[in-house]
């Protein structure tokens, strides 16, 4: 468009000076006799409407180069649009990546922690009597992961008394566990063995059992009961 309005103002100044030459002929001698201020008029009346007619084709000129850069900035717009919503997807996908890799990690974590478990098994292997109750043996074995620390104490309510200790119990290993009960020697409802340990991964682990002991009648020594309860919370230490 610029060149088309250039190629305009040349077109008609061209015509304009041609008319122009036509029009004053052959009375440009008479510019050398005339006074300064007169023919300061001639040049203005000459010149005056090409100036009007550039400066009018430079204001259409200046118009288009507003349109046109109205234009680069409304596209500059619509390309900054298109890369915030091209960042934005891209920041979604990667927190949904994210979110999909820390579930996958704490899944492996709970897996991880879940295998790492020592798992206990508590069994009644006799009843001896003694003078002032009975004694009870217990087999305790570990069909899960290796573990350290072990402790087992007796509890019930808020009387709690430490019965067996071990420094470490290994994978499928079996240990006896001596419970002597005085007074009538028997145990009670309410009675808890809480066995507590360091897993393999350094977890605190817990798990506890119901134990009750009763006497029939024509039976010498009590019966034992033993019922595991798995609704233990773990904390790794």
């Amino acid at each position: 468009m610029s060149k088309f309005l250039a190629g305009l103002g040349v077109v008609l100044t061209t015509l304009y000076l041609s008319f122009a030459l036509w029009l004053v002929g052959g009375r440009l001698y008479m510019l050398q006799t005339m006074e300064l201020n007169a023919v300061g008029d001639f040049f203005a009346g000459i010149f005056g409407p090409l100036a009007i007619l550039w400066l009018v084709l430079g204001f259409f000129q200046q118009g288009i180069e507003l349109r046109q850069n109205n234009d680069a900035l409304k596209l500059q717009a619509e390309e900054l649009r298109n890369s915030v919503e091209q960042q934005r997807e891209l920041v979604g996908v990667t927190a949904r990546q994210v979110s999909i890799e820390m579930e996958k990690w704490q899944h492996e974590r709970r897996a991880a922690a879940e295998a790492a478990k020592p798992v206990f098994n508590l069994v009644h292997s006799s009843t001896l009597p003694m003078h002032d109750g009975y004694w009870y043996k217990l087999l305790l074995s570990n069909i899960g992961r290796y573990c350290q620390q072990v402790v087992v104490y007796l509890r019930k309510d808020e009387h709690e008394s430490r019965i067996f200790n071990k420094a470490t119990l290994k994978a499928t290993e079996e240990v006896e566990v001596n419970l002597p009960i005085h007074g009538e020697g028997l145990l009670s409802r309410g009675h808890q063995i809480h066995i507590e340990c360091l897993d393999s991964l350094g977890g605190v682990n817990t798990q506890v059992f119901d134990i009750e002991s009763f006497k029939e009648p024509g039976t010498e020594n009590p019966a034992v009961l033993i019922d595991k309860i798995y609704a233990v919370q773990d904390r790794v230490s």
